[in-house]
């Protein structure tokens, strides 16, 4: 008898842009879809997925309180760690900070 694979995989959403090209005054990944934000959306899908080791969430320098609120309000059963998006403000810094090793312990920030 076989023991099920341990979770191995590690989720991240970024959540770190501006949203200027669908015309938004802050960031696109917190507008309203279908009764939450975009972002709950990902993260919720992410989560859900069994092999799933952890979830991340790359936030923009400046949004940690909107980023935590938003995971404790619309997914209060998720574990979600939180990671600053890196200084350059890049999709490859943002992708970087999120894979540099964190702690286990979720809503957490880390800086790159």
């Amino acid at each position: 008898m076989s023991t099920p694979p341990r979770p191995y995989a590690v989720g991240v959403v970024l959540a770190a842009g501006l949203g200027t090209r669908v015309g938004a005054d802050g960031n696109k990944a917190y507008l309203p879809l279908a009764g939450r934000s975009m972002v709950a959306w990902s993260l919720d899908a992410v989560t859900r997925v069994q092999e799933m080791a952890r979830t991340v969430l790359v936030y923009r320098r400046g949004e940690r309180d909107l980023a935590h609120e938003t995971v404790t309000t619309e997914l209060p059963d998720a574990t979600v760690e939180l990671v600053e998006a890196g200084t350059a403000g890049t999709r490859p810094s943002s992708t970087c900070c999120a894979t540099s090793p964190t702690t286990s312990n979720p809503v957490q920030s880390t800086w790159c």
